[in-house]
């Protein structure tokens, strides 16, 4: 039986996409290799699912083609992502310009979502596992192979099976917090049908150092400022609480410049962060402030170590002293203004040199997929015409704070939409 509309992969841009289609009147059929669609969005924001945001400006993304994203944020802004959802009954709650269901609950967007589809003609089998697509150009049919699996009773060997459809959305996600990437077979799909595709890489993630002190601060949750070079020599900055952790350094301000530190890391093999350990403070009031201390009788005789945990977690300093030419046991008062100046400096301009990211698993995203300038502004494929692509599987990766999500509704949205017009035209 051929289908009108299948769709693989049952996640935010999947589901989001069978909305579209079957809201312009298109039969849908979702495959969706879990047991459940829609699983990650429980997880988002802690689940709480930062759902879009106010402020989405194309330098939100990082991607190769800037253009891309600029059109797409002109076809589908933060209200159109707000509208989608009030149209589904779940309405939002902002905080700053992060927008949540008003509920604060992840769920609630996931069952706005499944409410709709039970109304509209769309049909969702899971366990089943996509792991190849063909082509019949002349016939303009997509035959989908995959292996389906029973969720019921005893386990049993999956199935082979194929499915036929005129218009074939691939909203597969990526192995990104998934424990099975071996089931992720998206990347080879659309190599296979000729698209260039930019190597999957993890990003919303740790960065991995080995100086040998991370023991000293594990545990710790610090405000900083941290900063890097990229690749294109301009400095990036991002500030909030930083996790210290046992083999590097964690937190959203570590998340949102992973991935320019991922690209420093592949070509260069490592890259150097850069940390204000004390933002609250600018160098010449923190170098005030130590002054001061060494100006009182009963500060000056304490040794720095006790000084400075005044300002640091305690945690943090014998990291800060491994790197400073000072014993952390000497006194106050024994410090030079040179001292105390170099000494402020570290603080201010820590360095610390990581060597790799956190894996697929631990990561909230993938950096890299399906090259855009071969997808066109309704998502739809400039190599496999009847072709749509939406989600993590194309090269755009957004920063903390609702833009994937975001990314993910809009790219659905228009796709669904695309292919459900673009039947009718068949016609």
């Amino acid at each position: 039986m051929t289908e009108p509309v299948i769709i693989v992969g049952g996640g935010a841009s999947g589901l989001s996409a069978a909305i579209a289609a079957a809201e312009e009147g298109a039969a849908v059929l979702i495959l969706e290799k879990k047991e459940q669609t829609g699983k990650k969005i429980l997880l988002t924001g802690n689940g709480h699912c930062n759902f879009t945001n106010r402020r989405i400006t194309p330098e939100a993304y990082y991607t190769h083609e800037p253009s891309f994203i600029e059109r797409f944020l002109c076809n589908f802004q933060t209200e159109d992502a707000l509208s989608l959802f009030k149209g589904l009954g779940m309405f939002a709650s902002f905080r700053g310009d992060c927008a949540y269901p008003s509920g604060m609950q992840a769920s609630a967007v996931l069952s706005a979502l499944m409410d709709r589809i039970r109304t509209l003609p769309i049909t969702i089998r899971t366990g089943v596992n996509v792991n190849a697509v063909r082509v019949d150009r002349t016939k303009r049919l997509f035959t989908v192979s995959a292996e389906v699996r029973s969720l019921e009773g005893p386990k049993k060997a999956p199935l082979k099976q194929e499915f036929c459809c005129r218009k074939l959305i691939l909203a597969a996600g990526t192995e990104a917090g998934v424990r099975d990437p071996n089931a992720y077979t998206a990347e080879k799909i659309l190599k296979n049908l000729g698209h260039h595709v930019y190597p999957f890489r993890p990003a919303l993630t740790k960065l991995c150092g080995k100086e040998g002190f991370e023991a000293f601060w594990d545990g710790v949750r610090h405000s900083c400022t941290i900063r890097l070079t990229d690749l294109s020599g301009q400095t990036v900055e991002e500030s909030g609480e930083v996790q210290f952790t046992k083999d590097g350094i964690s937190g959203i301000p570590v998340f949102q410049l992973s991935h320019p530190a991922g690209e420093r890391i592949l070509t260069d093999g490592f890259c150097e962060i850069r940390m204000d350990l004390l933002p609250a403070f600018s160098q010449e009031k923190l170098l005030y402030s130590l002054n001061f201390l060494k100006n009182s009788p009963y500060n000056a005789g304490r040794p720095l170590f006790d000084i400075l945990s005044g300002f640091l977690p305690k945690k943090l300093i014998k990291p800060v002293f491994r790197a400073f030419p000072m014993d952390p046991g000497s006194l106050l008062s024994s410090a030079s203004e040179d001292d105390l100046k170099r000494l402020v400096h570290h603080l201010k301009d820590f360095s610390y040199r990581v060597y790799g990211t956190g894996d697929a698993l631990s990561s909230q995203a993938m950096s890299g997929g399906a090259d855009l300038r071969e997808v066109s502004d309704q998502m739809e494929s400039r190599i496999v015409p009847g072709l749509y692509l939406t989600g993590e599987l194309l090269d755009a990766d957004g920063k903390c704070g609702g833009f994937n999500l975001h990314f993910a509704w809009g790219t659905g949205s228009i796709a669904g939409k695309s292919a459900a017009h673009s039947l009718k035209d068949d016609v």
